[in-house]
């Protein structure tokens, strides 16, 4: 049975990191972010997975079997989602809950309206707009496919690359638009 949880705890900016992506399919930008700064507008995150646990005293809420995590039109994936956060106080001395790390692993899978990507497993660091997906790297978009073994995306700067990782070679293939 599947279990919804919705804001359980302040997941924000979860889906960060993938919303909007898009493979640029003539240039070496792999993922176009200019897009990403829409998906912050919208905080609201809806994840669905078979188990939950919070782990108070490591700071970690995990997420297990099917999950899925949708935030606007994008969509994450994978057979579990560790979500590391922190306690900030603010100005008025009330705690706020702030997401620093984003951990997914086992056939994860981000889709957006533009692209999907593919991978063993997927890290984000919030703090620092960076993300990573690694193993069996797969990156469509409409008709061009790219495959490698990882993923790095810098969300501030627009830089990515896919890299072989020692397991052959990238791969890509590209065809015109008709």
């Amino acid at each position: 049975m599947t279990r919804k949880f919705s804001s359980i705890i302040p997941v924000v900016a979860i889906l960060t990191a993938v919303a909007g992506m898009a493979a640029s399919s003539a240039s070496a930008q792999v993922v176009n972010t200019k897009s990403m700064n829409k998906a912050s507008q919208s905080k609201k995150v809806d994840i669905e997975a078979d188990g939950m646990e919070i782990l108070e005293k490591k700071n970690q809420a995990i997420f297990t079997g099917n999950v899925k995590a949708t935030r606007r039109d994008i969509t994450l994936t994978a057979d579990k989602l560790v979500v590391d956060y922190r306690k900030v106080k603010k100005q008025d001395g009330k705690e706020n809950t702030e997401v620093t790390f984003l951990n997914a692993f086992g056939h994860v899978r981000i889709v957006s309206p533009e692209q999907t990507i593919t991978g063993n497993q997927a890290k984000m660091d919030v703090k620092k707009n960076l993300l990573w997906v690694t193993g069996n790297v797969v990156v469509r978009k409409k008709n061009s496919t790219i495959r490698g073994n990882k993923l790095f995306a810098n969300l501030k700067t627009n830089v990515s690359r896919i890299e072989a990782g020692g397991k052959g070679r990238v791969h890509g293939v590209f065809t015109p638009a008709k």
